[in-house]
C-alpha cells in the first residue's frame, strides 16, 4: 500500500503536468488569435489595458510563475519520519499559490483601435480595407453609370438611341446606387458592430482561457494534496506496522523488568483514585496490554492537588506564588507556584454536596526535599497580589456602615470616628488608602459611647469604655 500510493503520487504529479501544459497551449492559441485578429501592435496595447499578459513572452513568464506556484508543494520532499513529515506539511501549507484575478476591470471602446494602421496587420484591418475598397469601388461604378444615364437622357431626347436602352442605363444606375448604399452600411455595420463584438469575443476568450489554467492551478494543487495525503496515510500505517513489529521483538526481550533510577517502587497505578478498581499486582497474576504493573514516582517534582472554592477561583492564575506547609513539617514552609487550574469544578465533590463548586489546582512545589512524601497532607496560601508602600490595619478595626467604612482614631480628645477608602484585604488587614495617616493608633472594636467626640449609633451615652487600640502600620 505504501508503494501504490507513492505512485500515485508520481502518476498524479505527471498528470497535472500534462492537464497544465494543455491549457497553456490553448490559453497561447487564444492569444494568437487576437494577435491575428487585431495585429500584435494593437493587441498588446490593448492587452496591457486590461491587464493581461502582452505577448507571448509575457504569456510565458505568467504561465511559468503559475507552474512553479503548482509545482511547489509536489517537489517538496516528504521525509521517512512522521515528524518530519508533519514538518513538510507545514512548509506546504506555508507557500499558498497566489493567482491575479483576471476580473474584467472595465469595458474597452474597440473602436479607438481601428483607425490604427501603422504597425497593424491584423484581419481586422485586412478587412476594412476590403469594405472600403468595396465601397470605393461601388462608387465609381456610380460615378460611371450616373454619367451614362445622363449622356443616355440627352441623346434620347433628340433620339439617337432608343428609350429601352435608355431604361437600361437608368436600371444600371439603380443597382449600382444600391450596391453603394449596402457597401456603406457593411462597412459601418463592421466598424460599430462586427469589429467589437469579434474583439470582445477573442478577448474574452483569450481571459477565459487564462481562468481555465489558473483553475487548473488549483484543480492540480488539489488532486496533489489528496494523493500526498493518502500517501502520508500509507506511510504512517507502514510506519505503524514497523514500530508494531520492532515493540513485539523488544517484547520477546523484556522479560525482565529494571527499574530506571533509584527510588519508591508502588504497585500499580498511583493516578487511580477508586481503590475498588485496582487489579491486584501479584505472582501469577494476569495482566493486560499497557497495564500499569509498577511504579516509581519522580521525588525531584512534587506538588500539591487543591480544591479552590468558586467564590475565590476568579483570583487565581497560573503563576502565581504560593506558600505551602506540611503539616509533617509545619515549621518549614515551602514555595511553590500555581502550574494548573481547571476550567470546570469537580464532579466527584458536587455528587455530595450539589450547592459546593470547587475547582482542582496543581501547585508545583519549587525545590527538592527528601523528607517530602507522597500522600502528606498540605495547607497553601496563594499570593494573589502583593502590596508594597501601603497603610494598612488589621480587619477588625474597621466599621462598616451603610457601605461607608470608618475608623476610631485616638486623638487628644479620645476616640475619632473617621470616614477611610479601603482597598485589597486578606483574613488579617485591609489595605487603606485615604483617611489615615502612618503612626495613628487605631481602635480594634466598636467603642462605647462617650469614648469618641462623635456620636456612635446603637451605643447609650452614660456608657463609657475603655477601646483595645493599635497603630496604622505603613
Amino acid at each position: 500500500a505504501y508503494i501504490d500510493a507513492d505512485e500515485d503520487r508520481e502518476i498524479q504529479r505527471s498528470e497535472n503536468q500534462s492537464n497544465l501544459r494543455a491549457k497553456r497551449e490553448l490559453a497561447l492559441f487564444a492569444l494568437m488569435d487576437f494577435e491575428k485578429y487585431l495585429g500584435s501592435r494593437v493587441a498588446a496595447k490593448i492587452l496591457t489595458r486590461a491587464e493581461l499578459p502582452q505577448n507571448a513572452d509575457n504569456f510565458d513568464k505568467f504561465a511559468a510563475e503559475l507552474e512553479a506556484n503548482s509545482l511547489a508543494a509536489a517537489d517538496a520532499k516528504l521525509a521517512v519520519s512522521v515528524e518530519e513529515s508533519a514538518k513538510s506539511e507545514a512548509v506546504i501549507a506555508s507557500k499558498p499559490v497566489k493567482i491575479k484575478s483576471l476580473e474584467v476591470a472595465e469595458r474597452i471602446e474597440f473602436t479607438s483601435f481601428l483607425g490604427e494602421s501603422e504597425g497593424n496587420d491584423g484581419e481586422a484591418l485586412q478587412t476594412l480595407r476590403k469594405l472600403e475598397d468595396e465601397l470605393l469601388l461601388a462608387k465609381s461604378q456610380l460615378a460611371v453609370a450616373t454619367q451614362k444615364v445622363e449622356a443616355s437622357k440627352r441623346l434620347a431626347a433628340q433620339e439617337f438611341i432608343a428609350l429601352a436602352e435608355l431604361e437600361n442605363d437608368q436600371v444600371t444606375f439603380e443597382k449600382v446606387q444600391l450596391s453603394v448604399k449596402s457597401a456603406e452600411t457593411e462597412l459601418e455595420l463592421f466598424r460599430r458592430y462586427e469589429f467589437t463584438k469579434q474583439c470582445t469575443k477573442l478577448l474574452s476568450d483569450y481571459r477565459e482561457a487564462l481562468n481555465e489554467l489558473q483553475r487548473t492551478v488549483r484543480e492540480n494543487r488539489s488532486r496533489q494534496a489528496q494523493v500526498e495525503t493518502k500517501f502520508q496515510a500509507a506511510l504512517r500505517r507502514y510506519e505503524m506496522e514497523l514500530a508494531k513489529k520492532e515493540d513485539l521483538q523488544r517484547q520477546l526481550k523484556a522479560c525482565v523488568i529494571r527499574a530506571e533510577h533509584p527510588g519508591l517502587v508502588a504497585y500499580g497505578d498511583i493516578n487511580v483514585s477508586n481503590y475498588y478498581s485496582r487489579e491486584p499486582i501479584e505472582e501469577g497474576a494476569s495482566v493486560r496490554f499497557r497495564q500499569t504493573i509498577l511504579t516509581i514516582p519522580d521525588m525531584t517534582q512534587m506538588g500539591v492537588y487543591v480544591k479552590i472554592h468558586e467564590s475565590q477561583v476568579k483570583k487565581v492564575r497560573v503563576g502565581q506564588l504560593a506558600q505551602v506547609t506540611v503539616d509533617a513539617e509545619p515549621g518549614k514552609p515551602l514555595e511553590g507556584a500555581v502550574a494548573e487550574l481547571a476550567v470546570l469544578p469537580d464532579s466527584s465533590a458536587s455528587r455530595y454536596t450539589p450547592n459546593l463548586k470547587v475547582y482542582p489546582s496543581t501547585i508545583n512545589i519549587i525545590g527538592t526535599h527528601e523528607w517530602l512524601k507522597p500522600g502528606m497532607n498540605a495547607q497553601v496560601e496563594i499570593i494573589i497580589n502583593q502590596l508594597a508602600n501601603v497603610i494598612f490595619v488589621p480587619v477588625q478595626s474597621v466599621e462598616v456602615v451603610d457601605d461607608v467604612h470608618f475608623c476610631y482614631v485616638e486623638t487628644s480628645g479620645g476616640l475619632e470616628r473617621r470616614e477611610i477608602q479601603i482597598g485589597l484585604f486578606n483574613n488579617e488587614f485591609i489595605e487603606i488608602r485615604s483617611g489615615l495617616k502612618p503612626g495613628e493608633a487605631v481602635s480594634l472594636s466598636l467603642p462605647k459611647a462617650g469614648t469618641t467626640d462623635t456620636p456612635v449609633p446603637g451605643v447609650a451615652p452614660a456608657e463609657k469604655a475603655k477601646s483595645r487600640q493599635v497603630a496604622a502600620s505603613h
